[in-house]
């Protein structure tokens, strides 16, 4: 998610730093050299309050049954599981009626929350207040690099639940205190699940990371989002499948130390190699950010400085398309349009992507995010 200046299309954390000062995990990516196929196989799958342990109290939270034991996972976890996901605008003033997607997950054993739902990033950011009483605060400062920005709060452990599927054991959650007022990023929900493959396009460093990627059983192997209805959708845990036709974008692994996450599942760097026109621009492949979390087409300002300046508005009315490297026909086509929609044409700061697909993206194309396998597989609707 990035956001203008003034307050609006939101990055993730770069809102939180620039807001209120705390959050989360997120980040940059470097390019990816990847190379699209398509491929025929089996058809796609179908498509608060609380109390946290504090810092103090963490080692003897953490031998308490509340602390340390994690629900039986449901018998869903050895397949899918089907999760709903809402699309609707942003009650938040300040996000001048974004469209944002939220599912409901439980933390810590505590009632339902609902939180807003990003490909663009990696691992949950939870207001504390958020937190079942099955929650530990450790107190330990947490503090990830995203997209320039950085993104801050304290290393929670406590089971995630989504879809009635548990994590096998507490998990590492960054908790923010909202005290002072919620971040923006948030908009208005409790909170900002971030199931990319990597906050980092080198390293899978860190304690926090997406709660998908340590679910038990398949359910762990991926997720498909299918948000191409009105108001909503699906997101699918478990085996990502490529049907005929479909667009299949492989992700770079991970080179740095260390390569894997702390359960073993290999670090991908979420970018990935797609080909744009803008207007009468030469066409140009460049690393782009499959990013649910960014209301807005996002542009490298940097780059693309000689066209405006930094969180400035392109002109609607600009012929946009989006291919695959080498394909013969676009992933999509389109005009970019008003501030308002999520066609907009904006310039802003992207770390090391030059191109973010925002939102559009998924309200078109059943995406799905291949853990298993290190790609993404994108299957235009209709």
């Amino acid at each position: 998610m990035r956001r203008r200046r003034n307050g609006w299309a939101v990055h993730a954390l770069a809102v939180m730093a620039v807001l209120v000062g705390v959050a989360g995990c997120g980040g940059g990516g470097a390019p990816s050299a990847g190379v699209a196929a398509a491929e025929s196989s089996p058809p796609p799958l179908p498509s608060s309050s609380g109390g946290v342990t504090s810092s103090g109290a963490a080692s003897a939270a953490a031998s308490s049954p509340a602390a340390s034991a994690a629900p039986t996972p449901s018998p869903a976890a050895g397949g899918s599981v089907v999760v709903p996901v809402t699309l609707a605008p942003s009650t938040v003033a300040a996000l001048d009626g974004a469209l944002i997607a939220t599912v409901q997950i439980t933390v810590g054993g505590g009632a339902p929350v609902t939180v807003r739902l990003d490909t663009g990033s990696s691992g949950l950011l939870l207001a504390s207040g958020a937190a079942g009483p099955g929650t530990t605060d450790t107190g330990r400062a947490v503090s990830t690099e995203f997209g320039g920005s950085t993104a801050s709060g304290t290393l929670g452990q406590a089971v995630v639940e989504l879809g009635g599927v548990s994590t096998a054991a507490p998990i590492g959650v960054t908790l923010v205190d909202t005290s002072a007022g919620a971040p923006g990023t948030f908009a208005g929900t409790d909170g900002m699940l971030g199931v990319g493959t990597g906050n980092s396009s080198t390293t899978a460093a860190g304690d926090v990371y997406a709660p998908t990627l340590q679910l038990p059983g398949t359910a762990a192997q991926g997720v498909t989002l299918d948000l191409t209805g009105s108001g909503g959708g699906t997101m699918t845990l478990g085996p990502v499948t490529a049907p005929a036709g479909a667009t299949v974008l492989p992700m770079s692994r991970m080179t740095g130390t260390p390569a894997t996450y702390p359960n073993g599942a290999v670090g991908y760097d979420r970018l990935v190699s797609l080909c744009w026109t803008v207007g009468t621009a030469p066409n140009a492949c460049a690393p782009t950010d499959l990013d649910l979390g960014n209301p807005v087409f996002g542009l490298n300002a940097t780059t693309f400085a000689s066209l405006g300046a930094l969180d400035t508005f392109l002109p609607a009315g600009q012929a946009v398309s989006i291919s695959a490297p080498g394909a013969a026909a676009p992933l999509w086509s389109t005009t970019s349009a008003a501030p308002a929609s999520p066609e907009a044409l904006l310039l802003t700061g992207l770390g090391d992507a030059t191109y973010n697909t925002g939102i559009g993206l998924f309200q078109r194309a059943v995406v799905g995010i291949d853990y298993a396998a290190g790609r993404f597989v994108v299957q235009p609707a209709g």
